[in-house]
This record gives C-alpha cells, structure tokens and sequence, in this order.
C-alpha cells in the first residue's frame, strides 16, 4: 500500500511539474533539425510544384509545425499536428478535404519527410517540403518528433506560466523585499485577470536568499530545480552580486531585470537588465564631462571604493575618458585620492562609492578654489548628497536612471494601484520603478513569441525589442550585444545652498 502510494505521489509531482527524462544525444540531433534544419550531413528541401530546391536552414520543420508540433496556420496554410500522440493514433484518419489515411509509423513518417506521401500515399500539401537528408538524420529526426510533445522548458505548462525571484524576507534588506513582492504579486494578479498571455495565467514563486553567497546559490537553483520556474524576474539577492550571470549561464534560465547591478559585467546571453546600472551611469557621465568646452584638458581623478569590482568600473572609466582625448586621468582609492587632490590642479573628480564616502573624501580633499566638476550616480550617494560642503553648490552633478519627466500617467497609476502606501509608498521609488519596468518587459516579450514559447525564444524576443516604452523610464532597445534596455542616463545639477536638484534636460546615452 505504501509504495503504491509513492508511486503515485512521484506520478502526480511529475505532471504537476512536467518532468521527463533528458532527451538522448539522438533526441538533441534530431531537435537540432526541427529548430534549425541542421543535421549531421547536409539537408535540402523541394517545395511547390516546380520543385524549388532550397537549403534545410530555409525551411526549418519549427517554421510551420511550432515548437510544440502542433501547427500554425499561416494564411490559407494549416499544418497539421505533428505530435507523436496524434500521428500513430490507432483509427483511420480522415480530413476535411476528403484525404483519409492510417496511423503513421516510423517508416510511413520517414516517407512524409522524404516524398511528400501520408500512409495512405496521398500526396500531402503542396507547402510542405520533401526533405533530401541522410538516414541518420532521419531517424534523429523521427527520436524528437517522438518526444516532442513533452520536450519543453521547465515552468511552461499547457494554462501556466510560472515565474521566480529572489527577494530577502530577513535583515535589512526586508522591508524592500517585501515591497517589491507584494508589487510584483500584484502586477501577476492584474494581468491574470485581464486573462494572462496566450491563455496562461502566470504564477510568482518567491524564495530568500537568505545571508550569503551559498544560500543564495542555494536558492537560485532551487528556484530553477525544485520550483521548476521558467525565468527569474527582477531579484534581489546583493551576495550574487557577482556571478549572478554565470549561474543564469550555468542553468540556462534567462533573468529580467536584477534589481541590484554589478558594478561591471559581460552582457551574457541570458540576464537582460532594464534600467542602466552603476556601470552605464558612470560611462554617460563621463560623456557628459566630455562635452562640456576645455573639460577634457583638465586633470581628472576617478575616485572609487575600496572594492574589487569598483576599482575595475574605475579603471573601464579612466580608459573611456582616455579614447575620448583627456590627457591625464588618475584612478585613486579615497585615501590615496586625498593626497592627489590635496596637489590640486583637479578639473574633474568621478566618484565611484557610497553618499558617506563621497561627504567624508569632499570634507578632506576638495578644497580647492574654484572647485572640480564632481560627478556620481544617484543610485549610489542617494540623499547623502545634500550633505555636501556648500561650496561645492553647482559643482555636482549626479546621473539618474530615470525622472519623473519619463512618467505617464496610465503608467504611473498602475503602479501606485500595485503598491499600497503601507508596502513603502516613495520610500522605495527605484526599486519601484524598477521592478515595475521589468516586469513589463517580461509582459511584453512573453506577449511577441506567442503561445509557442520557450527560454530561447523569449531570449530572441527580448534582442528584438527596439524602443519599448513602459511609461515611467526612457525607451528600452536590446540587441544581440546589447543586454541593457536603457543605456543612457539624466543628467541633475545638485544645488547645495537651496537643497535642491536641478534637472539639465539632458539625456546622455554613452
């Protein structure tokens, strides 16, 4: 009785979680086929009356049949369902046109590739091609038509979607986590009820990070493994800071707007990042410098926390400014950047650290008069800023992700519809805007592959998207090599003695 019972305990979390066996180097070969039209040996394809000869990468099988095999109409074209449950169905079939025919076998299948014919010999439609390709292949082929039914990537089920986060439930980072929840909660809940994307309703799995850097592996590929998630969206997890792209790499899984940035990273294939990070600010600021007259021929200081990956940001920072022409660029740690301010002669200081930082180095290093342009990210010094020296008033400037000139108004009562006054109100405002951006990203590339979905086609979706308005950021375009939406950033003066911020009207995108 036990063991009937875990049998069917295993059964029912195998459906709830469509689990199936990994495909066979066989199945892989043969998936390659139907996606791509590459075999091991070369594949060509005749099509139409006049029998045109065309490469197999021209008419891959997914072109027509989807990546679940069961068909897209495309015009007056209907291909027919091609799942292996439907081919060998134990009946004579017979179709609207009068065409019947008996259950497909591997042989008769191989015979509808290479001739055209159904089991029955009945010529097929004219728009499906006759393939020209080598047993081998053939039979990769007829391995994956066999599990094509079930081949599709975790988290995707026939009426959901399900998706994951990472977002601290304990410590200082809980109050944010909990915002940012409860937000993307509500979002999923409203685009539910509007009736999902193509038929499924999407479902939000949260986990906590948890410390450190091993529990947040840990939850990361829970997430992915145990939760069977389809994509990562907007998490919050700062001990994965670092790596966070390569463990996306690792387990294939694409992840939509980290809400807490590297200070530099390589664009990889998977992580797609809305917002410009700490990286891109500090390169549009530096484009803004360059701009203005003579600023150039000044000796500039890049000033940056005493952190692995800043110091690498600083020296990324001094070599831009250095292929832009400016002539002598130091990059210097807080305390060795003292003494090189202190010999003066600095038209230009970037600071690459925290508000509290950046007030302790300006008390202690920029006395000179009149003195240097200094510019930071706001995502960094935030409101420490206004603690500044006054003589420094009109000499701040500060890059931002995003002004309130970005906002429309549909745009900004949905989000404050999905975030109550007791989840944070403004306090949280980035974090927000953020996670609000991303996720309609995530809406609309989910929205452009279709019901026909998968991680490699939202991948390909989210390259394609140029000029995407959300409504409460600048315009968001990817590419191949290009994997933040928002490159750019504004540019506000910081007035010291009137504790206020002063936007330029520029938008500088580097």
């Amino acid at each position: 009785m036990f063991r009937a019972a875990v049998v069917i305990a295993c059964l029912l979390l195998c459906s709830s979680f469509a689990c199936a066996l990994p495909l066979s180097p066989e199945e892989r070969a043969g998936k390659q086929i139907y996606l791509t039209g590459v075999g091991q040996g070369p594949i060509q394809a005749r099509i139409g009356i006049g029998d045109m000869l065309l490469p197999g990468t021209s008419l891959p099988c997914v072109n027509c049949h989807g990546r679940d095999g069961r068909g897209r109409p495309e015009g007056a074209v209907v291909p027919p369902d091609i799942t292996w449950q439907r081919l060998t169905k134990p009946y004579r079939q017979r179709l609207e046109n009068g065409r019947d025919y008996p259950p497909y076998t591997e042989t008769s299948l191989l015979h509808a590739f290479t001739r055209g014919l159904d089991p029955g010999d009945n010529q097929l439609a004219a728009a499906m091609p006759r393939y020209s390709l080598s047993r081998t292949d053939a039979n990769n082929l007829i391995a994956y038509i066999r599990r094509l039914e079930d081949d599709h990537d975790p988290g995707l089920e026939d009426n959901l979607l399900r998706i994951g986060t990472l977002l601290p439930a304990d410590g200082p980072l809980a109050g944010p986590g909990r915002m940012v929840s409860g937000l993307l909660q509500q979002l999923v809940e409203q685009l539910n009820n509007r009736g999902g994307i193509h038929g499924r309703q999407l479902e939000l799995v949260v986990r906590d990070p948890g410390p450190d850097r091993s529990t947040s592996i840990q939850a990361l590929q829970r997430l992915v493994q145990e939760d069977q998630v389809f994509l990562i969206l907007a998490p919050m997890a700062p001990a994965l800071t670092d790596g966070l792209e390569e463990f996306a790499a690792s387990l294939a899984v694409p992840v939509i707007g980290s809400l807490i940035s590297p200070a530099d990273h390589a664009h990889p294939k998977w992580v797609f990042q809305a917002l410009p990070g700490l990286r891109e600010q500090m390169l549009a600021l530096a484009s803004y410098a360059n701009s203005i007259p003579d600023q150039s021929a000044q000796r500039a200081l890049v000033v940056h926390a005493v952190d692995p990956g800043q110091q690498r940001l600083a020296d990324l920072l001094a070599g831009r400014l250095r292929d832009l022409g400016w002539q002598d660029v130091q990059t210097r740690s807080p305390p060795e950047a003292e003494q090189t301010a202190a010999a003066g002669q600095i038209g230009t200081v970037f600071f690459i650290g925290s508000g509290s930082e950046l007030v302790d180095f300006a008390e202690t290093s920029l006395q000179a008069d009149p003195p240097p342009l200094l510019l930071a990210s706001s995502d960094q010094v935030g409101a420490d800023v206004l603690r500044l020296p006054q003589r420094l008033s009109d000499r701040v400037v500060l890059a931002y992700a995003f002004l309130p000139s970005d906002w429309t108004a549909p745009a900004l009562s949905l989000l404050q519809s999905a975030v109550p006054e007791s989840m944070g109100g403004e306090r949280y405002l980035a974090l927000q805007v953020n996670s609000y951006v991303s996720t309609m990203l995530l809406f609309e590339g989910l929205k452009r592959i279709g019901r026909d979905a998968s991680r490699e086609a939202l991948v390909v979706s989210l390259e394609n998207l140029h000029n995407f308005q959300t409504g409460l950021a600048p315009a968001m375009s990817f590419g191949p090599g290009r994997r933040t939406g928002a490159l750019g950033a504004h540019m506000v003066r910081v007035d010291l003695r009137q504790q206020r911020f002063q936007p330029l009207g520029r938008y500088v995108n580097p």
